[in-house]
């Protein structure tokens, strides 16, 4: 589905602070957004497997569409809601770690988004030259 992708796009911008180097910013960018892609997927795939309650599908469906509208807002040049795109990954983060899915889904969609939160730190440690700022 194209709305996770999106979803998962602005979870990741969320993720970040300072600006690192240009030419890691687009290494980085380009692993996050395949990780992404991969996540999207692979729960799009354990979804259509998985035994999840109205509220569960409910739950996730609501996650889906609060990334999916804070991607549209980022690529408006709006301000993210940081806490709606955290909430929104913790909920996914949550349920495909349930028993609502199977096992081998469980361990693809965890690795998915150990791959995502990867990508996503190795370009934020620092100020815009990739290195933290001394105490003067």
């Amino acid at each position: 589905m194209k709305t996770l992708a999106t979803l998962l796009i602005a979870a990741a911008a969320f993720a970040q602070t300072p600006t690192p180097a240009p030419a890691e910013t687009a290494k980085h960018g380009a692993a996050r957004k395949q990780a992404i892609r991969q996540l999207q997927a692979d729960l799009d795939q354990a979804v259509s497997r998985a035994n999840l309650t109205e509220q569960q599908r409910s739950e996730m469906a609501t996650a889906r569409e609060t990334l999916r509208k804070q991607a549209d807002h980022q690529r408006k040049g709006d301000k993210l809601d940081r806490g709606s795109v955290r909430q929104a990954m913790q909920t996914i983060r949550g349920l495909s770690a349930s028993s609502a899915f199977q096992a081998e889904d469980r361990e693809i969609m965890k690795k998915d988004l150990e791959e995502i939160r990867k990508n996503t730190k190795r370009g934020t440690s620092g100020s815009a030259n990739g290195k933290r700022k001394q105490a003067a």
